[in-house]
């Protein structure tokens, strides 16, 4: 990992999660095939996402002059 790279803070990772929480609830809202209440989250996992997501858009930004992650790539990111 480069020297340059700062882990994220546990407020940036609790921010994070709430970010995900609502666009959950937010998809349910708008979909008949789930409903929040139904829908399980393993922790753990999410939490080693939101890491690598972290991580990846940090490599950007040091190998490609600074270049920003826009929140669809991000999107894609937490996709794959």
């Amino acid at each position: 990992m480069s020297e340059k790279y700062k882990w994220m803070t546990e407020q940036e990772f609790i921010q994070e999660v709430g970010d995900l929480d609502q666009l959950l609830h937010d998809f349910c809202d708008s979909s008949d095939l789930y409903s929040y209440d139904s829908v399980k989250t393993n922790m753990n996992t999410l939490r080693d996402i939101i890491v690598r997501v972290h991580k990846r858009k940090h490599y950007f930004k040091v190998f490609h002059n600074e270049m920003i992650t826009s929140e669809y790539k991000e999107t894609a990111l937490y996709c794959y």
